[in-house]
């Protein structure tokens, strides 16, 4: 657990560039050796399943070690600080005296043992040590109780037996699961596994290295591929870059004071508009859209996405962010490899197991087999005791009272039987005892989530607040205590900060600023319309606007504006019947006459479908009153010669044609060209193809950027036009968005595969596919199964408990020789008080020299 929370705290030293390889050969040669051992150790899969499922109860078990609720926890959870857990730990002990007498009986009673032993074992060679000696007949009924007694010991010692090998397969099993959890978790960590999906550290880090290592190095093929295929696609960016500019061009000329509200060369206001230039906006934003919407503008923006990520500035800071982002997971592989390397790569655990595995067999059947033979010697001594001395005279009588067999085993198997009972007491005590403390935390540990944690983090003196401490806990709860998804993913568990502060997973970071625009960009390619065909001129929009353009002479829209038809200086001419005729469709006036000559009805101009008359059918009404016979400059405006024999709608007249004349004939419009490098007046629609190289010329285009990495843009000229220029002018706008439109159709058949296919596999397998790989195989699931398996069902709910049935099976075994010793001290004891005064009486009845020899 703590490996798992502690592999967080790495993040923060997380640094720039610089950073050694991220594996090691020591690495991979681990994770070739994990392989094997887990081949090895798993290899009888199914029982490890059965000892995993006969576990379960190991919970209860630990519980009523307890007394039924871990305390331990209760006051961890309850303390600010490590003294004050101290302090409750002592204070809350009190309650729990049966429990801790329970656990500890056993060393209390080893040492009472000892002293009582070492109080009885002068008795056996000094009488006076002996106290309430007197002579006790014991009947036959008495002696088999005591036989009784001594079988009933062997049966305690046979249970003691059982229990101590039950205790000691279940210790062993614990750690066989141990040990194949380990190697399984290591092999898993380092090399990654299908069920649950996680790709391995190795793999991880190794693409990480490798994705860092590409992104830094500007020969490597990850930039080499992509920048060649950049570079093969520049056409459609110079395609697209003059198709725009040449509709800005269009679109500002539109937008021009100078040509929207023609006014003279002195700043006299003409009060005239151009409306056509008003009727092009929407069309022109129409075809805008068109141009920066369709499956052009998709492909552009794909390969601008493209060009933008592996440029330095972009690759640099993805790199950094790639630089950082493992090092939690280094932290994790170095921890992995510290405390579970000595497991797989020497056979330390397995020397462990098998110096445990013999030092519990051999205590086992030591102090077994010393028991058997203490309780041998007992049940020899007490069947002799209940066979009948021989009898030949009342000399012999003594000397076979005195000289008898059972009281010397007696003797012998109660005082020697303190080297059994004081080690299987003393030990098995000390085990009881230390299997508290290892409940409380096994009991602890089954409870791990990030509440708890943040509940017992003050008591244990960690510092888990914060944005680390949130990590933590996250993991906590979803890779430790499986509270999350199934196999939560650890992308989503660490995070970082933002410019704004707030919280960022690297799953979003490394979304945000690499995958998102990508898969962004070529979803656009998928679905913009227009298909592959690149076809723009087709298009409803470019099709209006060059329509409106081409069949529409914007000299026929100069029109008056609504402040002239209100000015009261033109009162005369715009009322007067020899200046207007109301019974025209539409009605005659100097206020609807255009700047051209000629009427023109306007063609597929929304909201002006009335005839726009020209200055000469104004000139002609005029000349049936007036006589306007004075030609201005070659034009078609004509003036009246002499206006004194007319009203003041004469003179008025005069001067609306002086106003034509100068909308005429004036350079006051502004016609703006682009230029070439060499600064010399360019025109779009004279650019040419050379069918061999695939190249523009006179296309107006400027690089400024390097051949390698062109950047294209397009020089302005201011121009100023008479209005006949600018028609012109306006005129060749069609023949300029169609030619450039054709380029763009040119260019898009020419580069659509090789961005929307090639360039798209390029990305996903030097950048997405690897990104993508590292964001969902990050996953975490498998250190709760192995959580689970070695840390709780292996070690708590198995090996605890076996070592807990140990050592009550020593227990046992020691209060049985105690029971079996205590019967041969009374049996002793009965033999010798008896042969002892016996031989007094005989002492003194019988004089020495009719003793027999020995009997002094």
């Amino acid at each position: 657990a703590g490996i798992a929370l502690s592999a967080v705290t790495g993040f923060a030293a997380a640094t720039g560039s610089d950073t050694p390889a991220m594996i090691t050969a020591e690495d991979v040669a681990l994770a070739e050796k994990a392989a094997e051992k887990k081949e090895a150790y798993c290899a009888d899969s199914a029982g490890i399943d059965m000892v995993v499922e006969g576990g379960k109860d190991g919970r209860e078990t630990l519980l009523d070690v307890l007394g039924g609720d871990n305390f331990v926890l209760d006051d961890l959870k309850a303390s600010s600080s490590p003294e004050e857990f101290s302090e409750k730990l002592n204070e809350n002990a009190a309650p729990d005296v049966a429990m801790v007498l329970t656990s500890g009986l056993p060393i209390i009673l080893s040492f009472f043992v000892l002293i009582c032993w070492c109080s009885c074992c002068w008795s056996a060679c000094c009488r006076c040590c002996r106290c309430c000696e007197k002579r006790r007949k014991v009947g036959c009924m008495c002696k088999s109780l005591f036989g009784l007694c001594i079988i009933a010991g062997l049966a305690l010692i046979i249970y003691s037996l059982m229990l101590s090998f039950g205790g000691h397969s279940k210790f062993v099993d614990g750690l066989h699961v141990i040990s194949c959890s380990s190697a399984e978790m290591i092999s898993t960590s380092l090399s990654g596994s299908e069920d649950p999906r996680f790709i391995g550290l190795l793999p991880v880090l190794e693409t990480f290295d490798n994705l860092s290592s590409n992104l830094r190095n500007n020969e490597s093929s990850l930039v080499r591929d992509l920048e060649g295929l950049v570079r093969e696609t520049d056409t459609i960016v110079s395609a697209t870059v003059l198709s725009t500019e040449v509709l800005a061009l269009f679109a500002d000329m539109m937008a021009e004071p100078a040509n929207l509200n023609p006014g003279s060369s002195a700043g006299r206001d003409l009060q005239h508009r151009c409306t056509l230039c008003e009727h092009l906006n929407e069309p022109l934003l129409d075809a805008k859209d068109t141009l920066s919407s369709g499956f052009q503008a998709a492909l552009v923006d794909a390969r601008a996405e493209v060009d933008k990520q592996i440029g330095w500035e972009r690759r640099s800071d993805l790199a950094d962010q790639v630089d950082a982002a493992p090092e939690p997971l280094k932290e994790l592989k170095e921890q992995l490899t510290t405390v579970f390397g000595p497991i797989i790569d020497s056979d330390g655990f397995e020397q462990f197991k098998s110096h445990t595995d013999t030092s519990l067999i051999v205590l086992a059947s030591v102090l077994s087999g010393s028991a058997f033979i203490y309780w041998l010697v007992s049940i020899v001594s007490c069947c002799c005791w209940l066979l009948p001395p021989k009898r030949s005279d009342e000399f012999a009588e003594v000397v076979t009272l005195h000289r008898r067999p059972p009281a010397w085993c007696s003797l012998c198997g109660w005082y020697c039987s303190i080297c059994c009972i004081w080690p299987a007491l003393f030990v098995g005590g000390l085990c009881l005892v230390a299997t508290v403390p290892l409940s409380a935390v096994c009991l602890t540990l089954d409870a791990v989530d990030g509440d708890l944690l943040d509940q017992i983090s003050p008591g244990l003196g960690l510092n888990i607040t914060g944005d680390q401490g949130d990590q933590i806990k996250a993991i906590a709860d979803n890779c430790i205590a499986g509270n999350g998804p199934e196999n939560p993913n650890l992308m989503d568990l660490i995070f970082v900060r933002n410019e704004t502060g707030d919280k960022v997973t690297l799953r979003e970071q490394f979304e945000r600023t690499a995958l998102a625009p990508i898969d962004a960009a070529f979803e656009r390619v998928d679905a913009a319309e227009g298909g592959s065909s690149g076809d723009l001129k087709s298009t409803p929009a470019m099709a209006k606007l060059t329509a409106m353009v081409s069949s529409n002479d914007i000299d026929a829209f100069i029109l008056p504006t609504s402040a002239f038809g209100s000015d009261t200086s033109w009162q005369a001419l715009l009322t007067s019947p020899s200046t207007s005729d109301t019974a025209m469709v539409p009605p005659l006036s100097a206020k609807v006459t255009s700047t051209k000559c000629a009427d023109r009805r306007p063609v597929g101009v929304d909201g002006a479908d009335g005839m726009l008359y020209g200055i000469e059918t104004l000139r002609d009404h005029v000349d049936e009153t007036f006589s306007a016979t004075l030609q201005l400059g070659g034009t078609c405006v004509y003036q009246v010669p002499d206006c004194a024999a007319h009203g003041p709608e004469c003179s008025q007249f005069n001067d609306f044609m002086e106003i034509k004349y100068d909308l005429l004939m004036e350079r006051f419009y502004r016609c703006d060209v682009l230029e070439d490098e060499a600064g010399r007046e360019c025109d779009p629609k004279d650019m040419v193809l050379d069918p061999n190289s695939g190249t523009y010329s006179s296309d107006c285009l400027i690089n400024q950027g390097s051949l390698e990495r062109p950047t294209w843009v397009v020089r302005r000229r201011q121009k100023n036009c008479t209005l006949s220029e600018f028609a012109e002018y306006i005129t060749q706008m069609a023949t300029r968005i169609n030619v450039t439109l054709d380029r763009v159709g040119e260019s898009v058949n020419r580069t659509a595969t090789t961005i929307s296919v090639r360039m798209r596999s390029a990305m996903e397998y030097h950048l997405v596919g690897p990104l993508e790989s590292l964001l969902d195989g990050l996953s975490c699931g498998f250190i709760a199964n192995f959580y689970q398996r070695a840390v709780l069902d292996g070690f708590c709910f198995t090996s605890v408990p076996g070592f807990l049935q140990l050592a009550q099976a020593l227990v046992i075994m020691g209060i049985a020789v105690l029971w079996v010793a205590s019967v041969d001290y009374i049996m002793w004891r009965v033999q010798v008080d008896n042969i002892h005064l016996e031989m007094e009486v005989y002492l003194v009845s019988v004089p020495s020299k009719k003793r027999p020899s020995g009997t002094e």
